[in-house]
């Protein structure tokens, strides 16, 4: 072989060498992270945190530059969002070491210093803060690999400030509350997050919990690279499967991160569409009380959390009484394949959105709900049939799906990322008025002397009815809720004329013209009361069967008794009673008595129910009685009278037919 053919394979052999060496260095091994190799970076997560003092609370994030604001924090009295809240005077943004006392061995992030009134905090106590997830990095949202979950983390108030870790002294009675991310039993979890997990009181045997927490996949205990790699420093242990936890000096914050250093140093992300199990070990508090081993399960997704929107905002158009909005200026597209040393094939980095949810808050930070049943395909939306309310301020985001494994190309399950930046809109001024559907009306019930019950037809409108007005007698009375369609009318005139009527509204002060309406009349405030359980409505067809303490008794052709089971009910009182008898008509028939019957309710509650109560008065007993024996008189003398004429035509049928005889023989 010549010279120059041996130069040339020299070459060639050494080029291949430098090759290898730096696929090695640039794709260390398969479990590193795909999105580590992302132009845009991968997105913040959250480190711990720190008390200060008794109004002084630190957090810490895993990158620089964020974009925040104080109302993106909230603290609150308790172990929840549910107590008290505590008011933030200040908020102070601070780049440097995200974790104090890791020697730099972590990449610089930032931390927030938030700052309440002086003893805001009390000893003893427990607080939560909740951060927001839409704290926004150059390379994302705190929410991105947390599905756009908010951060939540509890601390208690130690009674006395050593300095701000574990020397200070706690109350043995102070509550300990272990928060966590992912938390346990989470599901389709983003494959590209850091594992955290905080005390609300500092850990005392923190040593031994770094050494013995443990990591399983799929059942298998994972190992750990314990060294943590600088933005120079790219040699991984390639026999490692994750970096080890990290504990902070204050001895309350354990990470288990996944990305150290600079983009072209190694990271560690968790398998997609795997089952993960936290094992933590018995820990031992300062304040002495001991929380036993543990466990925290939960699975990844079976995709990679898809690329981040660009910069900008989505747009919104006004589109009649409705909202457009549109994303297509800022939706994201994937990244170039990448071949990665032992997978089968390459693989999208951070690939392109599958779908689309959209989420609409009249927060800018907070309290976000989802408008769309299904994910959205296209890169636009249209409010209508949402029940946005009209002339409102709103602030919409978009966050991206993926729903395809980007490894094998096998369907997994769907993972939703962080949120877009938020565009703010109005909606417009609704001019359509409601409307009433054919057959709409107003039904009385419960008519008395000095009161109506109206019920009434549900109106409709192009967005929401949301009130309705009642009038009486032309005059507005009252405005209700819209989600009401009944009203109680009290303190009206007895036997009275009164006409109502029901208009319907919206959002936007438009009211309809054409509601439905009634008119009808109040009762006579001497009809009795009917008791309970005896209809109000008036029958003059009840057939009763009238014993020897009952009376039928009717006054100007109405029914003054209500009658239950053949039985009189009691009238109001001595006066109405008297009135009636003087005025009543006996009401005779010879195959049946009939009695025309009133219950109508009256503001008299001392009505008493059956005959056997009944105490008639005096003078009613003895007109009925003269009234009674007159009749029966009457009725004796025709009765003779008949017996008479009777008696006589039998005899004279008699003496015809003995004249007859005669006359024959």
């Amino acid at each position: 072989m010549n010279s120059k053919k041996v130069q040339l394979i020299k070459r060639i052999s050494v080029m291949l060498q430098v090759f290898i060496v730096i696929t090695t260095l640039t794709f260390p091994i398969k479990t590193f992270a795909l999105n580590s190799y992302t132009p845009q970076g991968k997105a913040p997560n959250l480190m711990g945190y720190r008390v200060i003092d008794d109004h002084t609370l630190q957090i810490f994030t895993d990158k620089s530059n964020p974009i925040v604001e104080a109302a993106e924090f909230h603290i609150f009295h308790g172990t929840n969002s549910e107590g008290e809240s505590i008011a933030i005077n200040d908020l102070t943004v601070d780049s440097g070491l995200n974790f104090s006392g890791l020697k730099g061995q972590l990449p610089s992030g930032s931390n927030f210093i938030l700052t309440t009134a002086k003893g805001a905090f009390k000893s003893g106590e427990i607080y939560t803060v909740v951060i927001n997830n839409n704290i926004t990095y150059g390379s994302g949202s705190l929410g991105w690999f947390s599905s756009h979950t908010d951060q939540m983390i509890s601390f208690t108030i130690p009674n006395t400030f050593a300095n701000p870790n574990s020397n200070s002294e706690y109350s043995v009675s102070s509550e300990e509350i272990i928060k966590s991310w992912p938390m346990n039993n989470a599901a389709n979890v983003p494959v590209e997050g850091n594992i955290w997990i905080t005390s609300s009181i500092p850990i005392k045997n923190y040593t031994q919990l770094q050494q013995n927490l443990i990591i399983k996949k799929n059942g298998i205990q994972l190992r750990y690279d314990n060294y943590l790699y600088t933005g120079t420093d790219t040699i991984p242990n390639k026999n490692a499967d994750i970096f080890a936890p990290v504990i902070n000096d204050d001895h309350n914050s354990i990470v288990i991160p996944l990305t150290v250093g600079s983009h072209t140093a190694p990271c560690y992300n968790l398998e997609q569409g795997a089952q993960y199990e936290v094992v933590i070990p018995e820990m031992e508090l300062v304040n002495g009380q001991v929380i036993s081993e543990h466990s925290i399960v939960f699975h990844t997704a079976g995709s990679t959390v898809s690329n981040k929107f660009s910069s900008g905002n989505p747009v919104a158009i006004i589109k009649g009484n409705n909202v457009k909005i549109d994303w297509s200026n800022i939706a994201p597209s994937s990244n170039a394949a990448v071949n990665i040393s032992g997978d089968s094939g390459p693989a999208y980095i951070s690939p392109a959105p599958t779908g689309y949810n959209i989420y609409a808050s009249t927060d800018k930070y907070w309290n976000y709900v989802k408008l769309n049943s299904c994910p959205i395909t296209g890169t636009s939306f249209d409010t209508t049939n949402c029940g946005l309310k009209a002339n409102t301020t709103y602030y919409f985001r978009i966050s991206t799906l993926s729903n395809a494994n980007v490894i094998t190309g096998a369907k997994g399950d769907t993972v939703e990322s962080g949120f877009s930046n938020e565009v703010e809109v109005k909606t417009p001024i609704e001019t359509k008025v409601p409307y009433w559907l054919e057959g709409s009306k107003i039904n009385i019930l419960n008519l008395t002397k000095d009161s109506v019950t109206l019920i009434w037809t549900s109106a409709s409108d192009d967005v929401a009815v949301t009130s309705y007005r009642i009038f009486q007698n032309g005059a507005l009375i009252k405005t209700v809720d819209g989600n009401n369609t009944s009203f109680n009318i009290n303190n009206l005139a007895a036997d009275t004329e009164y006409s109502f009527k029901v208009e319907a509204g919206d959002d936007s002060d438009n009211w309809s013209d054409d509601g439905p309406s009634i008119t009808c009349r109040t009762l006579d405030s001497y009809v009795p009361v009917a008791p309970n359980g005896i209809s109000n409505t008036l029958n003059f067809n009840t057939v009763v069967q009238p014993d020897s303490k009952s009376e039928i008794i009717a006054a100007n052709g109405k029914a003054l008794q209500a009658i239950n089971s053949g039985n009189l009910n009691l009238v109001q009182d001595k006066t109405k009673a008297e009135s009636a008898i003087n005025n009543a008509s006996i009401i005779n028939d010879e195959d049946e008595k009939r009695n025309s019957v009133a219950g109508v309710p009256d503001s008299n509650k001392d009505a008493k129910v059956g005959v056997k109560e009944i105490k008639a008065v005096k003078k009613v007993e003895s007109t009925s009685s003269k009234v009674n024996w007159k009749v029966l008189l009457i009725l004796l003398i025709i009765l003779v009278f008949i017996l008479r004429i009777s008696t006589l035509m039998t005899n004279f049928r008699k003496k015809e037919n003995s004249s007859l005889k005669e006359d024959r023989e």
